[in-house]
Parts: C-alpha cells; structure tokens; sequence
C-alpha cells in the first residue's frame, strides 16, 4: 500500500504533532498500523500523541506483549492523560502481562478517582489476582484513609436494584 509508506514518514518524522496524531489515525484507519510503529508512536515526544498511540495499541495488546511492557513504562509518564489511557487500555491485554504495570499505577496514584474507575475496568475477571500474590512493594498494604471510590461507583447500581421500602414484593 504505497500511500501508507507516505503517512508513516508523516507519523515518525513531522514536527507537526497533530500531523503526527491524524497520519496514526489514518494508517488505524487504512488496516496499515503496526506494533513496531506504535512503539516509536508512544515514546513520542508530545503527550497527546502518546495518549492516542496508546489508545490504538488496544488492538496489539492480546498478541504483542512487548507493547504491554512498553506500555508499563508509561506509568510515571509526567502527563496525567497518557496515565490515565494507559490505566484503560491495559484492560484489552491479558490479564498475566498487564497486572504489574496496574498494580504500580494503583499504588501510585490511588487517590485519583478517575484512575480508580480505569483501575476497576482494567482488572476485570483478574480483580482478585493482586490479593492472591501481593506486590513485593508494600504501598498497597499500608492503611489509607478510606476514600468512598468503591461506594460512589456502587451507588447508582444498588439504589438502581433496591426495592423502594414502601413497597412489597409478592
């Protein structure tokens, strides 16, 4: 596909960032991205790029475990966004490869509401997995002050499915 050779030039060597993030788009769009054009994608250096590259890695992250791993070392990025796309697209992978890297984002930054939801979505049937082998970092042991998370995200589900008291079931 000859027009994609043109838009991965645009992805690895514009100086535009928004050309650099539509061209990503663009081969996601032409069936033309690849794992190796991601990796360079998500070490790029503006932040909205990365969010995006990390966000189309989803695809590759069942097969390419390198990209998961990749994607690990996203976790102290300085911008909060790219965190916080890491933290949901860590949910497509599998559940072995992606645990470490969501494990240090929990004990990192745990005080974070949104990065709590993406947490919760991301660990899906593997929630248990940090309780049956705790992380040798003893952060997610010590005591915190109770943050109400669990119960903000619960509310809406039990008042949603909690008969009204005035009422009876036959």
């Amino acid at each position: 596909m000859a027009a994609g050779g043109g838009v991965e030039r645009l992805v690895e060597k514009s100086s535009s960032p928004a050309a650099r993030l539509h061209a990503l788009w663009t081969l996601d769009g032409l069936d033309a991205l690849t794992p190796q054009l991601l990796m360079a994608a998500i070490d790029d250096k503006h932040p909205g790029v990365r969010e995006h590259a990390v966000r189309l890695c989803e695809a590759f992250l069942q097969t390419t475990p390198e990209l998961v791993a990749a994607l690990g070392k996203l976790t102290d990025d300085d911008a909060y966004r790219v965190r916080l796309q890491v933290t949901y697209s860590l949910g497509e992978a599998r559940p072995a490869d992606a645990l470490p890297a969501l494990i240090k984002l929990a004990a990192s930054n745990r005080a974070d509401r949104d990065l709590r939801t993406a947490l919760l979505t991301s660990t899906g049937e593997s929630s248990d997995e940090p309780i049956a082998a705790p992380p040798k970092d003893d952060k997610l042991l010590r005591p915190t002050p109770p943050s109400g998370s669990l119960a903000e995200i619960l509310t809406p589900v039990v008042s949603h499915h909690t008969p009204d008291p005035g009422t009876r079931s036959s």
